[in-house]
This record gives C-alpha cells, sequence and structure tokens, in this order.
C-alpha cells in the first residue's frame, strides 16, 4: 500500500511539472522575431549598399492599433504599447524587431536613399501638393483595416510622397524568426 501511494505521488508529481513546462513553452511561444536585410543601388562602383535611415513600420492587423493617432515621429515605447512597431535600417542595412507578439502584420518599408521620380516628374503638381483623395487611396489600399484613415493618411504623406516604398504581410509566428527583406533597386536621381 505504502509503495502504491509513492507511485501515485510520483506521478503526480511529474505531471504537475510537466504542465508547468507546457505553460511556460506556451507563453514563450507567443512571441517571434522579425527582421532583414534592406538595401540599394548606390553604383557601378559600389553596388548595393544598405538603405541607412530606412523606416520600417509594422501594424497589427487585427485593428488593435485603429483607433490610435500616430505618425512615424511618435515615440517607439507608445508605439509598442499599441501593438505598433517602427524601426529604422542600420549602416549595415539591417534591422530586427526582438519580442513581436504572434500574429499577422502590415509591414511598411520606407527607403530613406532612393526616390520616386515623381516628385521630379511631376514639379508643377508636387505630390505634396496633391489632394487629399490621392493620399487616402494609397492609404486605403494597404491599410483598409488595421489604421484610421487620419493615421494613414499622415503617414502616406509625409514618405510616400518623395520616397520609394513596398508593403506587405507577414506573419510571426512564436520562438521563430520571420525574415523580409528588400532592395529597392537604383534611385530616380
Amino acid at each position: 500500500m505504502k509503495r502504491i501511494k509513492k507511485l501515485l505521488s510520483l506521478f503526480l508529481c511529474m505531471i504537475m511539472v510537466g504542465c508547468m513546462f507546457n505553460v511556460n513553452n506556451v507563453q514563450a511561444a507567443s512571441y517571434g522575431k522579425v527582421s532583414g536585410n534592406i538595401t540599394y543601388f548606390y553604383n557601378n562602383y559600389w553596388g548595393n549598399r544598405g538603405d541607412t535611415g530606412a523606416k520600417i513600420l509594422l501594424v497589427p492587423t487585427n485593428g488593435k492599433a485603429k483607433n490610435y493617432n500616430f505618425d512615424l515621429y511618435t515615440s517607439r515605447s507608445q508605439l509598442k504599447k499599441r501593438g505598433v512597431y517602427l524601426t529604422t535600417v542600420d549602416g549595415r542595412g539591417e534591422y530586427v524587431f526582438n519580442r513581436v507578439p504572434t500574429g499577422t502584420y502590415k509591414v511598411l518599408i520606407i527607403s530613406n536613399n532612393t526616390s520616386t521620380g515623381a516628385w521630379f516628374k511631376a514639379y508643377k503638381d508636387a505630390i505634396s501638393d496633391a489632394p487629399a483623395s490621392y493620399y487616402n487611396n494609397i492609404a486605403k489600399k494597404f491599410y483598409p483595416k488595421c489604421l484610421n484613415k487620419k493615421t494613414a493618411f499622415n503617414i502616406m504623406k509625409s514618405n510616400i510622397a518623395y520616397h520609394k516604398y513596398r508593403t506587405a504581410t507577414i506573419r510571426v509566428y512564436g520562438n521563430e524568426t520571420t525574415t523580409l527583406s528588400h532592395d529597392f533597386g537604383m534611385t530616380y536621381i
């Protein structure tokens, strides 16, 4: 009888330890990492270079940031409270977001070293003076469910008028690194 009690106690301890281990794994698995390289073509002699200063914005598609007004100058700690992540590409063209909650995100990458040429092609009707409908149409394409109109408009108007950009949708998985890289190619000027 004592032997059965000891075995039963040992068995229950093993179950409890196993449950604690699984709970810890579930909590740790709720975060992932996003990283990549952002480059552009400098010239034939130097080739591709890191797009130092390019901005990367991650916005959750679950609507968590929809009721929040911000732009690319809002503090990163304030953005993070709303589940929005912003970083700048370093001198090697690399960026990284650590501890990103699992889920689906819209990504906006804005080059710091390449231009679209739109500003120069239409200098009489410069894009910066374009009507609000121009930016709202761009914003609707990329952020229909995850940003409010004012925020999308502000981000588009302040950055898309001159610089090349790219958007994407990514999925972040627990304990994994999601890689998103892009080469903006040659600049207009």
